[in-house]
């Protein structure tokens, strides 16, 4: 997915509106987490909450990209969204 990030960055069509969401570290099937209906954006570098942990479950990972494509902020960059 790296080279998918920078084949965005580096070579997307003008005019293309894009943006990349990056999951929290525990995130995926192996972690399902409680969709809480709530999350935190970032940039570049990964969230972490007070106690050291970046997690976030799919279904507030899905909300995550929902919102971003409902009501765009983040255009061309990447992001990352964690609890």
């Amino acid at each position: 997915m790296h080279a998918v990030l920078l084949a965005l960055e580096n070579s997307a069509p003008n005019g293309l509106d894009w943006f990349y969401i990056s999951p929290a570290q525990n995130y995926g099937a192996h972690v399902p987490g409680e969709a809480t209906g709530e999350y935190r954006l970032g940039g570049q570098v990964a969230l972490f909450d007070k106690d050291g942990t970046s997690a976030i479950s799919g279904a507030d990972f899905a909300k995550a990209i929902i919102d971003e494509v409902e009501t765009p902020a983040h255009h061309s960059q990447q992001i990352s969204v964690a609890y």
